[in-house]
């Protein structure tokens, strides 16, 4: 049987499969113990999900760290923690000058985020989410909204997830069906 985290990264790395499908442009689908970016220090990051997002003017590099906690909230420590790896890979990726070289970051939790570390990822610009397991959820990414009611304690047992965006042209959110841009009333 897997571990716990490992079936946390595998959900999340589920959702950013549904964004793909919804129809964002997202290569390179990475995830677990094996996904491994050395940074600029020559450290070798594992990184729990990360892709290349293509919808972006220019493309970016999309590092997620996966905290399935069950006794304490994020941390700041942690967020610093996340913040240098994610500067490290950076610096890497910008002297390839090969695309993307832009890095975004982000750390979903099951628990929750201490003021501390609320603040600082704010101001590191780390995007911050609880995706919760066994209890209803909302999960952002960039104009994507996904929505779920677990049914059951283990990631995605019995889960229906839904996908919703703004519409390109109104603004309006919508669910997505296919890989639609607008709302029905701008379509």
């Amino acid at each position: 049987m897997a571990a716990r985290g490992s079936l946390y990264e595998e959900f999340i790395r589920s959702l950013i499969e549904n964004v793909k499908e919804a129809g964002r442009d997202i290569r390179d689908l990475n995830h677990g113990g094996k996904n491994r970016i050395v940074g600029k220090s020559g450290q070798a990051h594992q990184i729990d999900v990360s892709f290349a997002d293509h919808s972006f003017q220019n493309p970016k590099l999309v590092l997620i760290s996966c905290k399935d906690l069950s006794s304490r909230s994020v941390e700041p420590v942690d967020v610093k923690e996340w913040k240098f790896n994610m500067d490290d890979i950076a610096e890497a990726v910008r002297d390839t000058g090969i695309p993307p070289i832009e890095v975004l970051g982000m750390i979903v939790t099951t628990k929750g985020f201490a003021k501390g570390a609320n603040l600082l990822a704010t101001w590191c610009g780390i995007n911050m989410e609880i995706v919760a397991h066994g209890s209803e959820y909302v999960f952002r990414y960039q104009d994507f909204v996904q929505m779920s009611l677990v049914d059951g304690g283990i990631f995605g047992d019995e889960c229906e997830i839904e996908v919703y965006m703004k519409c390109e042209q109104c603004g309006a959110s919508f669910k997505v069906i296919h890989s639609e841009r607008r709302c029905s009333a701008c379509s």
